[in-house]
């Protein structure tokens, strides 16, 4: 579908009401926040509200402790998780939330005039790094709360998917030993804390599977084949391509990424899993390649 996007900017009355979108998931500002309206982490009615910096303020800071603020709340990370914290816990005003990168077009990268650092690869790759830092806020007029609605217009019908953007094709009942190629978007980080992943760049790895039957009760897995690869989470569903051909960037998908071991226990992820792909996998996908959705263009 070639469909024109569209931004479209609300201002709501109260905290209560722009606190209430964005628990739900909705994308929020908070702008024209005076002095006046400021107040401490331990004001009876504070506000917590993510407050845009550039790249050198906030790494001036050398703390390592990082927040996030999710409507009302504030959030502690803690390992790979997040903790979310009573008022009584709530850090200072100016401590570091978590940053945002945001993948843009090279129109988008060349017209940007934010506070956001602007990056890229050298490979066409363009992306832009927001940070932000804590306040707290008062209920007051003066502060203006904004929700941003986007859209997506389908205008024309161009056919199907894989018509227009070509695929992968889609194999079974493969012998354990053939060398797949995994290409995937790794982001979290070792048990040992080491994060050498970002999510997103895209990270490739290939090697023979091996013959090894894995098995996880506590993930109800019977049955998975195993890659040597050092892929952390959020290369989960990464396809497992035989026979790739990397001048036409082509080939079988066998597998997808789905568990991730560390079978010496140094630490570090080792391996990934996949599914083995038999014959009830080619029955699942021929159902689901039976069944077209329509078209959206009304």
């Amino acid at each position: 579908y070639n469909g024109e996007k569209s931004e479209k900017a609300e201002t709501v009355a109260t905290f209560e009401e722009y606190d209430k979108l964005t628990q739900k998931g909705y994308v929020g500002k908070v702008e024209d926040v005076l002095a006046s309206d400021e107040v401490g982490p331990s004001y009876k009615d504070a506000h917590p509200i993510a407050v845009e910096t550039d790249k050198w303020k906030y790494e001036a800071d050398k703390s390592t402790a990082i927040y996030s603020v999710r409507g009302g709340d504030v959030y502690s990370k803690k390992n790979n998780g997040w903790d979310k914290l009573n008022q009584s816990q709530w850090p200072a005003v100016g401590s570091k939330l978590t940053t945002t990168v945001t993948d843009v077009t090279k129109t988008e990268y060349d017209a940007y005039k934010g506070l956001g650092y602007k990056a890229t690869d050298g490979k066409g790759n363009y992306t832009i790094t927001s940070y932000f830092t804590l306040k707290y806020t008062k209920n007051t007029k003066s502060v203006k709360y904004t929700i941003f609605h986007y859209f997506i217009k389908p205008t024309t019908d161009t056919g199907r998917l894989g018509d227009n953007v070509g695929g992968q094709g889609f194999t079974w009942n493969q012998k354990a030993g053939q060398t797949v190629y995994v290409f995937g978007y790794p982001a979290g980080p070792h048990p040992n804390g080491d994060k050498p992943f970002t999510g997103v760049t895209p990270k490739w790895v290939y090697g023979k599977t091996n013959a090894t039957k894995y098995v996880s009760a506590a993930d109800k897995v019977e049955e998975h084949v195993g890659l040597k690869s050092s892929m952390t989470t959020g290369s989960d569903g990464a396809a497992w391509l035989v026979k790739y051909s990397s001048a036409k960037r082509l080939g079988y998908v066998n597998g997808t990424t789905s568990l991730f071991g560390d079978t010496n226990s140094d630490g570090r992820i080792d391996v990934n899993t996949s599914a083995y792909f038999d014959g009830e996998t080619a029955t699942v996908y021929n159902k689901a390649a039976a069944v077209w959705s329509g078209s959206i263009v009304k």
